[in-house]
């Protein structure tokens, strides 16, 4: 309760934020090991918080190097998206809509990974959310494509041993 009310008095802290959502996705999980077992409501709570806290952080530079957390609280959305995407549908629209894609900048390989996830939502969301990176920090996706494209084509080497030789 300490935690939510710190967050719910100080929006703009984005520390509060983040160990909130930490707090509620802890208690969703507790306990269980399984799908079926997690509480959706505290994950509900838990989105809406980490969402917060990239809002937050993001326009605010002295929280901004919070002990790994830019990096951390866009790998426990995405890790949500991929395990609860399709309870979430409605915090992970709304918090994406709200959030800058900048925030999610340090897990674009990540992202890229996911392109082929089996849920449809999921797919959608990764797909759209690296168009919004894209657009507005190019870079950011564009080197991870290519080098990605780049590791799957055969190189020259591969290439050049197996076309037939003319004698």
């Amino acid at each position: 309760a300490c935690l939510r009310t710190a967050a719910a008095t100080a929006p703009s802290h984005a520390k509060a934020h983040r160990r909130w959502g930490a707090w509620c996705h802890r208690h969703a999980t507790a306990g269980s090991s399984s799908h079926q077992a997690v509480r959706i409501e505290p994950l509900r709570a838990a989105v809406r918080a980490y969402f917060a806290y990239l809002g937050t952080s993001a326009n605010s530079a002295d929280e901004s190097a919070d002990d790994g957390a830019e990096v951390a609280v866009p790998l426990r959305l995405l890790q949500l998206l991929l395990r609860h995407g399709g309870e979430l549908i409605p915090e992970f629209a709304d918090g994406l809509r709200a959030t800058p894609p900048s925030a999610w900048r340090g897990v674009v390989p990540q992202l890229f990974a996911r392109l082929a996830h089996p849920d449809t939502f999921v797919r959608q969301t990764v797909g759209e959310l690296l168009g919004e990176i894209g657009r507005e920090l190019p870079e950011a996706v564009l080197y991870p494509a290519l080098v990605g494209s780049a590791e799957n084509s055969p190189s020259a080497d591969e290439t050049s041993s197996e076309a037939p030789s003319i004698s």
